[in-house]
């Protein structure tokens, strides 16, 4: 009859275990980066994707929609791998672009 309870205990653990660690990386990105506009992204989307694949966790421990889950967690990591993929290939242009002699004024920089 209560077979459940140590999923439901494992699952809780889960959530506060990545509720800290979220606080946690949310204060650190806010603190290291400083006031940029790459650290206030950071300090925002860090604390939901680590939420939002501990309520996978939580999800998969409790064995609710197993193929759901696994699909919905398959595909934001699949995300994020493109859009990290994304990135990469603009650093190169700028510092030719650099080289060049070529000024860039970002949103973090001050045009100094």
């Amino acid at each position: 009859m209560w077979a459940f309870l140590p999923n439901v205990v494992v699952a809780l653990l889960i959530f506060l275990v990545a509720g800290a660690l979220a606080a946690g990386v949310s204060t650190l990105a806010a603190r290291v980066p400083g006031d940029t506009g790459l650290g206030k992204v950071v300090a925002t989307a860090a604390p939901i994707l680590i939420m939002t694949i501990a309520t996978f966790m939580i999800l998969d421990q409790l064995k609710i929609a197993h193929d759901i889950v696994v699909l919905t967690d398959a595909a934001l990591i699949g995300a994020i791998a493109v859009g990290s993929a994304l990135i990469r290939p603009r650093r190169p242009r700028r510092r030719r672009a650099d080289a060049r002699g070529r000024v860039h004024v970002g949103a973090g920089d001050k045009g100094q």
